[in-house]
C-alpha cells in the first residue's frame, strides 16, 4: 500500500495544528478560566494539537517508538518515542520495523523461511507517515504554581530546536517530519525574533533544515503572555 506523500504540506499541517490550539483558547475565554493555554504542560497540548489535525481527516498517533532498529534488541519501552505521528487517514495503522524484524527472524527457522511476509492490510510504513516532535516554551510560566518570567527561557528555546531536530534527522526510515515549537510570548515581535535566533543556532550545528512555517494568534493575558506562535521546522533526513 502506497500513499501520496504530497498530503504532507507543512503550511497546511501548521494551520490545522494552530486551529486546534486556537479553538481551545476560545473555549477557555468563554469559560472565563483563570488559567490559559500557557498554563498547560507540553503533554497537555498534544491532544489539542491532535484534535486540530484529526478534524482534517488525518490519523494521529501519540508516543510512537522511532523506527530505527534499537541496538541489542532493546525492549520497546526503552526506545525513543515521537510525540505525534500523522497518518494519511484515520483508519490506518503504523508498522513497526523492529517488530517486523523479530517476526522475520522467528520465521527464518520455519518452513516459510523463503516466503517474504506481506504487510498487514490497512498498515503503512514509517516512510509514509509524518513524524512530529512538539516542544512548548513560555516567556512567562508557572513555577511551583506561581506565575512569572521564565528564567530558563533562552536556553529552553535553543535546546528545544537542537535536540529534537537532530533526533529526527538521524532516522533513515523517516522521509517526512519536523519539530513543532509552541511559543508563548509577550507579543509576536518577540516570538519572531527569538525563534529566528534559535533556528540559526540549530542550523549552525549542520542540521539539514527546511525553511520554517509560522502561524500565531492572540491569547488572553493571564500571566504576561499575549501571543501564541507556532513554528514548524521540517528536516531532510541524513542518509
Amino acid at each position: 500500500m502506497t500513499h501520496d506523500r504530497h498530503i504532507w504540506n507543512a503550511g497546511e499541517l501548521l494551520a490545522r495544528a494552530a486551529a486546534g490550539l486556537k479553538k481551545a483558547e476560545l473555549a477557555l475565554r468563554r469559560e472565563q478560566a483563570v488559567r490559559g493555554l500557557d498554563a498547560l504542560s507540553e503533554i497537555e497540548l498534544h491532544p489539542l494539537l491532535a484534535s486540530g489535525l484529526r478534524e482534517h481527516a488525518l490519523g494521529v498517533l501519540r508516543e510512537q517508538p522511532y523506527p530505527g532498529v534499537a541496538p541489542g534488541r532493546r525492549k520497546r519501552a526503552e526506545r525513543s518515542r515521537c510525540d505525534l505521528v500523522l497518518l494519511p487517514s484515520p483508519g490506518l495503522k503504523l508498522r513497526d520495523p523492529v517488530e517486523e524484524l523479530i517476526k522475520a527472524e522467528a520465521q527464518a527457522s520455519t518452513l516459510f523461511a523463503h516466503v517474504e511476509p506481506a504487510p498487514a492490510p490497512g498498515t503503512i510504513s514509517s516512510r509514509e507517515a509524518y513524524w512530529l516532535e512538539v516542544k512548548c516554551v513560555g516567556q512567562h510560566t508557572y513555577t511551583h504554581g506561581v506565575p512569572g518570567p521564565n528564567r530558563s527561557y533562552s536556553s529552553e528555546i535553543i535546546h528545544a530546536h537542537a535536540e529534537d531536530l537532530a533526533k529526527l534527522a538521524q532516522e533513515a526510515s523517516i522521509e517526512r517530519g519536523g519539530l513543532l515549537v509552541v511559543l508563548f510570548t509577550e507579543g509576536p515581535e518577540i516570538a519572531t525574533h527569538d525563534l529566528a535566533i534559535a533556528l540559526g543556532k540549530a542550523a549552525d550545528k549542520g542540521l539539514p533544515l527546511r525553511s520554517p512555517e509560522s502561524a500565531g494568534f492572540e491569547i488572553l493575558d493571564r500571566i504576561g503572555n499575549t501571543w501564541c506562535e507556532l513554528s514548524l521546522i521540517e528536516i531532510s533526513p541524513v542518509r
